[in-house]
């Protein structure tokens, strides 16, 4: 380590990367343990959710062993590659989160502020993927148009959403979710469409 505390071989770093997705495995059960306790509705609209964390934290380790497992040559540029890839399921869990402080909201007074706080995590993570997609390829970059669609799809409805006050709580919880679940779709195309560290 450097006196920053900064790791300065692949297996140094692949310890810290051990830490890192411990920790995120330990964020994903928390998340896991609300949504049970919301109750089965709850746990149906978010099991792939759920199910998209876990093999997200699956692919994070995978850049654990190529790094540990690299030659001196390559060990950076592939730590380069799982810094965005440990943020990009930071914001993952993010939006997972907000979706379900939505979801959970009691009243519409509390809803609205969820949905704004739900919106702008979204914007946040299609602000970082579009980000990465200006160096991909053809097949990515469609990839990014349909979840820039989906996005503003979604973005109307959370505008509804807050400025609503006529509306049941249980229909806009209905009418967003089903625009969220688009989204999450145009996000696991999009990182499918990388692929994983080879």
């Amino acid at each position: 380590m450097t006196e920053q505390g900064t790791p300065t071989t692949p297996d140094k770093w692949g310890h810290q990367y051990d830490d890192q997705i411990d920790r995120l495995a330990d964020a994903i059960e928390d998340l896991k343990v609300e949504v049970d306790n919301a109750g089965s509705e709850v746990r149906e609209r978010f099991e792939t959710a759920l199910t998209d964390l876990r093999l997200g934290l699956a692919r994070l380790g995978k850049y654990t062993t190529k790094i540990r497992n690299s030659s001196e040559d390559a060990w950076h540029d592939l730590r380069e590659a799982a810094e965005e890839a440990f943020s990009e399921f930071e914001s993952n869990i993010a939006t997972a989160r907000a979706d379900l402080r939505a979801e959970l909201a009691p009243d519409i007074a509390a809803y609205r502020t969820a949905a704004t706080a739900e919106a702008e995590a979204w914007r946040q993570r299609l602000e970082q993927l579009k980000q990465q997609s200006k160096e991909a390829g053809a097949q990515t970059r469609e990839r990014v148009d349909a979840l820039d669609d989906a996005y503003h799809r979604a973005k109307l409805e959370f505008g509804t959403a807050t400025e609503s006050t006529g509306e049941a709580l249980g229909d806009l919880k209905a009418r967003v979710g089903e625009v969220v679940a688009d989204l999450r779709k145009a996000v696991r195309d999009f990182s499918d469409s990388k692929g994983p560290p080879h």
